[in-house]
């Protein structure tokens, strides 16, 4: 037991004495740790870390959308025959240029000349028949114009005569009364018998020409009552005659023969104003006469419009090339009939297909530039499709069309291009690398620095362009801004500039 208790005092001193002599050189190493890293302190100050910059300068800001597209042209067109007729000559084949207005093909001019005859003459016939009706109308409104006046002078005439007659009758103390009745009611139906005739030739007037029956039963009836009137006029003469004087009785005979034979000259004029009016032709019927004549010029203008066509040809409405040939020589075609397709060498635009992001700020009108092959074409947006379509990938973009502004470009249709829409562009205003400015949950912002020490400075952003960018506020010209990544925690430790970005 004395022994172990020893030995464990021994070992105590000798872990006592260890300790002792490490003392000093933990101290000489702490020592020499501050002195290595104030050293390290001392170059970091002296000699700061390189950083990236690019001072503030005023310039230009412009902003575009580039994709890749393909070359396009316009629309194939088809040239149609426009007329009908044989075809005489082909002048073009499949995969020829054609420059514009070149004749393609030409017509026989045989069967158009024989139409053309045809037609003048139809017309010539057309208006000889309207010409011969309306002379035709002419006669017979002067032949009515004049039994109508014949016809009331007559009438006067006769009413006169009448009145003289019925003077002479009523001036006969002697009549007796079974006489003078009977005149009474002779001369009641005569004037009964008379407005009766006057109705029926109204009714004649009024009567549709071509209702041939109704016609015949009218003017059958009209001859009736002329018979009726006449019977009655000779009735009334014969009762006169027993109860007059002989002078007084020649007198009444020299005014009945005056009224008969005035009325054979009033019923002719009667006869005369049906006749007239039968034969005058409606304005219906005129009308379909001049329509006839209209129609007769219509067709001989056609034909004869169909022909200058025919002798100048089918010329090519623009310079392209023929991709269908459609038509041979010595076929017969129909106007409208299609003749040949033509590709037109021009409308040369370039199509992309823009995303979602991008198409918001692409309208109509912008500038844009077109790579193909190891050429480079200014050009403008022509379109801008309302309908989105699925690209090769599937996914749903919209069509945009570049056209060219150069005229001499002619590209390959379908080939691939390059294209750069500019979308927005401002001058000499205040910018900055695109690359230096940060978007956070406070805005933009960026680091600058200023007298060696990197601040964050929180900025104002413009037009934002492809590789600068337009600052509104938050920053003055000559300002250096660091376009190296830096991080939260090296805000307001020291930098030095390396290479700058002007």
């Amino acid at each position: 037991m004395k022994s172990i208790g020893r030995k464990e005092e021994k070992m105590k001193i000798e872990s006592t004495g260890k300790k002792k002599r490490k003392a000093p050189l933990i101290i000489f190493l702490s020592v020499v740790v501050l002195l290595i890293a104030g050293a390290v302190a001392a170059v970091i100050w002296l000699f700061p870390k390189k950083v990236e910059v690019t001072r503030v300068v005023k310039g230009n800001v412009s902003r575009s959308v580039s994709e890749i597209g393909k070359t396009e042209a316009d629309d194939a067109i088809t040239i149609y025959s426009p007329i009908s007729g044989k075809i005489s000559e082909v002048d073009v084949a499949v995969n020829d240029y054609v420059s514009s207005n070149t004749i393609l093909v030409k017509y026989s001019l045989q069967n158009l000349e024989e139409q053309l005859n045809a037609a003048e003459l139809n017309t010539k016939y057309q208006q000889d028949g309207y010409n011969a009706a309306v002379s035709k109308n002419n006669e017979y409104r002067q032949m009515l114009n004049r039994a109508q006046i014949e016809e009331e002078a007559n009438k006067n005439t006769y009413q006169y005569l009448g009145e003289q007659r019925d003077n002479l009758a009523a001036t006969e103390k002697a009549k007796s009364t079974e006489v003078d009745n009977m005149l009474k009611a002779l001369d009641a139906n005569l004037a009964s018998l008379t407005s009766q005739l006057q109705v029926a030739q109204a009714k004649l007037e009024a009567t549709d020409p071509s209702d041939t029956e109704g016609i015949a039963k009218i003017k059958e009836e009209i001859g009736k009552l002329e018979k009726q009137i006449k019977d009655n006029r000779n009735a009334m003469a014969g009762y006169s005659s027993g109860t007059m004087s002989n002078e007084d009785y020649k007198q009444y005979l020299a005014l009945v023969r005056q009224m008969e034979y005035i009325d054979r000259f009033w019923n002719t004029n009667i006869q005369e104003v049906l006749a007239a009016k039968q034969a005058i032709l409606p304005q219906s019927q005129m009308d379909q006469y001049a329509v006839s004549v209209q129609l007769a010029e219509a067709e001989q203008m056609r034909i004869q419009r169909d022909m200058e066509v025919a002798k100048r040809g089918v010329p090519m409405e623009c310079s392209g090339t023929i991709l269908e040939r459609l038509v041979d020589e010595g076929a017969l075609v129909e106007a409208g009939q299609p003749l040949f397709v033509i590709q037109p060498d021009a409308g040369y635009k370039a199509s992309v297909m823009i995303s979602k992001y991008d198409i918001g700020l692409i309208e109509a009108g912008q500038k844009a530039s077109v790579v193909y092959g190891n050429e480079t074409f200014e050009g403008e947006v022509k379109s801008v499709s309302p309908v989105a379509e699925n690209d090769a990938s599937g996914k749903p973009k919209v069509k945009v069309i570049i056209a060219f502004n150069d005229a001499a470009a002619k590209p390959i249709i379908g080939l691939e291009t390059e294209v750069s829409i500019k979308v927005g562009e401002k001058e000499d205003v205040l910018s900055v690398s695109s690359k230096a400015v940060y978007t956070g949950d406070q805005g933009d912002y960026v680091y600058v620095l200023n007298n060696g020490v990197i601040e964050k400075r929180n900025i104002t952003v413009g037009l934002k362009g492809n590789e600068s960018a337009e600052i509104l506020d938050g920053l003055k010209e000559g300002d250096l801004v660091i376009t190296t990544p830096v991080s939260e925690d090296k805000i307001g430790s020291r930098a030095r500039a390396g290479q700058s970005e002007e």
